[in-house]
């Protein structure tokens, strides 16, 4: 099963506005580059286990979780908290604060320490601009020390109401640092909203830290976006490659990609796609894979799982392509012509759209179109 082009698997090299993908056919190696942008600064978890950040144009390689790292892509997103960090412009009732009291998930000395009592305990951002009946994901850090009942709240400022109250015991571990997520939908009419760390507590007084407060528009969190006065917006990323001649079988082949599901929603999210805009082959889907081929073809498989490692493989040949995840057959189409094969899209469409949050652990293309027996060997979890 030799392979054209191979991009991670633990072998990573990245640049200034590039990844380093290389072909191995015949023993001959070659570099690839695939170019890459993103025109902001944007953090990652480095092999250390700490959020680092990287400048605008550096790809991410994410070890949160994988010894190995994953090619990160994630979509633009705006942390709309202005202090995430530090308690500037939040209100604490019945908490007590010391600040820099220990290392934070970026590794310094800028996590605050609190301590409540048992009763009307507030630990709250209280001016948020948000738009109404939009989803939003807030999250941050927390290391938990003692006391029971932690819970959030959001509230409406615009009609003086509660969205709600969430107890997030089940995300913690004592001594750890934890990201807690929660994610809701702004009511009608609703323009501002207070977002809190700690809103009650139950008999028992808590002792916890606090750190990286973010608030952004989306039904999943993304990577840490830091604020200190304003609102940070971290831009899109994208990573392409116009291939080389004989790297895309432009007759038959197959690609494989390998990746954690980060998103299960029915937004439109694309995978890869090969060829050119208007007339491709590729993998796309929010809460179903759609395998598309050429001719407007759709192969839909099981609902997406948010957090789940699948292994796909997609061969293609005149009236003769096959989709193959983890293992098993999942669609085939018998009446489809095969594309000018003239580029490769990984983690959203030609023009840059339908990005979603992914984890790509390894990527390969092939060309030549593989039997279903290795690609059922290929794929296996």
């Amino acid at each position: 099963m030799a392979n054209t082009l191979q991009l991670g698997n633990g072998k990573w090299a990245t640049g200034k506005d590039t990844v380093l993908s290389f072909s191995d056919t015949n023993n001959n190696f070659k570099p690839l580059p695939f170019s890459f942008s993103r025109a902001s600064s944007a953090t990652v978890v480095n092999q250390s286990g700490l959020i680092e950040t990287v400048q605008s144009g550096t790809p991410r390689i994410d070890f949160l979780g994988n010894t190995k790292g994953a090619l990160l892509l994630e979509p633009s997103r705006t942390n709309i908290v202005p202090y995430s960090q530090t308690f500037t412009g939040w209100s604490l009732t019945n908490a007590l604060e010391t600040p820099n009291a220990l290392i934070s998930p970026d590794g310094n000395l800028n996590a605050s320490k609190f301590v409540t009592n048992n009763t009307g305990v507030d630990i709250k951002y209280v001016n948020i601009p948000v738009v109404q009946n939009t989803t939003y994901t807030y999250s941050f850090y927390c290391n938990y020390v003692g006391g029971l009942g932690l819970q959030g709240r959001f509230y409406d400022n615009t009609n003086g109401a509660n969205i709600e109250y969430y107890d997030y015991m089940n995300q913690l571990e004592a001594g750890k640092w934890k990201r807690v997520t929660r994610t809701f939908t702004t009511p009608s009419g609703c323009s501002n909203i207070q977002v809190w760390y700690l809103a009650s507590s139950s008999s028992q007084p808590v002792t916890a830290y606090y750190w990286g407060a973010q608030l952004e528009e989306g039904s999943y969190a993304t990577s840490y976006i830091p604020t200190s006065g304003s609102a940070v917006t971290r831009v899109a990323d994208a990573c392409s490659q116009t291939v080389p001649d004989g790297v895309i079988g432009q007759t038959e082949g197959v690609v494989y990609i390998d990746f954690i599901a980060q998103n299960s929603t029915g937004q439109s999210q694309s995978h890869f796609w090969l060829g050119a805009s208007g007339s491709e082959i590729g993998l796309y889907g929010g809460s179903q894979f759609v395998f598309y081929s050429s001719g407007g073809v759709q192969i839909s498989s099981a609902n997406i799982v948010t957090g789940q490692r699948y292994k796909i493989a997609f061969g293609y040949k005149a009236n003769d392509y096959v989709a193959y995840i983890n293992g098993t057959q999942v669609g085939t189409d018998t009446s489809a012509t095969v594309p000018t094969m003239s580029g490769l899209s990984l983690g959203s469409y030609f023009n840059g759209n339908e990005v979603q949050k992914k984890n790509i652990n390894d990527f390969k293309l092939y060309n030549t179109r593989l039997s279903n027996s290795e690609l059922a060997a290929l794929t296996t979890i």
